[in-house]
């Protein structure tokens, strides 16, 4: 690269990534074999302006499908609300698109001090089930 055009690239001064630790896991790999609702472990979040979620995903058999739902805690009324935004409305995983596991990342503002996620499946048993293993990395 020249000295003209190092001149013309756009120069950063002052601005700092900060992230969390490394990816955090959510749950340990969490096989989906009933269709209860689980909940992951919440994280602290009001350091951090965005999170990444990693999500690794496989089916066994052909159980129907799984729902993951990203939730964040009201301080007030220390209830957990669903996230039903953007890509977050309807993330759905079928059999067929997680049979040879998949892994597939998404990123998200943190609009609440802790955040968390649910998943629940459906069509599944102890011959049918997805097996997830989230992570989640915070960033400002």
């Amino acid at each position: 690269m020249s000295a003209s055009e190092k001149n013309n690239q756009p120069e950063v001064v002052g601005q700092e990534v900060s992230r969390s630790k490394g990816t955090l896991p959510l749950f340990e790999t969490l096989k989906l074999d009933d269709t209860v609702k689980r909940y992951s472990r919440s994280y602290y979040a009001g350091a951090f302006r965005k999170f990444l979620l990693f999500l690794k995903i496989k089916s066994t058999s052909s159980p129907t499908n799984m729902r993951v739902i990203v939730q964040f805690l009201n301080p007030v009324d220390g209830q957990w609300y669903d996230y039903p935004q953007g890509l977050f409305a309807s993330l759905y995983y079928e059999a067929t698109d997680t049979a040879s596991e998949i892994l597939e990342c998404f990123s998200c503002d943190c609009l609440a001090r802790e955040v968390r996620i649910a998943v629940v499946g459906v069509g599944t048993d102890s011959t049918n089930y997805f097996t997830i293993a989230p992570c989640i990395e915070f960033m400002n």
